[in-house]
């Protein structure tokens, strides 16, 4: 995934504090697609932290690139959250292993 920059967030998830570098990828030359809206598919993202550790989120995908997936959650404190993952860091989730606490923006 080629980066223009990052952006770090801070989020809350089980109690605990964590700091991601949230990648911007370059989109030139892509096809960006959006889910249906109420449609998008509830996904589990690992995300890689500033510390080198790896986390799970569960949200919805947005959109998404052949490299790319926009991930939307929102943590403990109920802040909203929506970054670009690595697809190959995405998957879709039965309903039975979902535990997202999404809260619409």
């Amino acid at each position: 995934m080629a980066l223009v920059t990052t952006r770090v967030i801070n989020f809350r998830q089980d109690g605990v504090e964590f700091e991601y570098a949230s990648p911007i990828p370059d989109l030139t030359a892509k096809t960006v697609r959006r889910f249906s809206y109420g449609e998008e598919p509830k996904v589990i993202a690992e995300l890689e932290l500033t510390d080198g550790r790896t986390v799970e989120v569960h949200g919805y995908a947005e959109h998404w690139t052949t490299d790319e997936v926009v991930v939307t959650w929102s943590d403990d404190d109920l802040r909203h959250f929506s970054v670009w993952v690595p697809a190959g860091n995405v998957r879709h989730t039965p309903e039975d292993e979902w535990h997202g606490n999404f809260v619409s923006r």
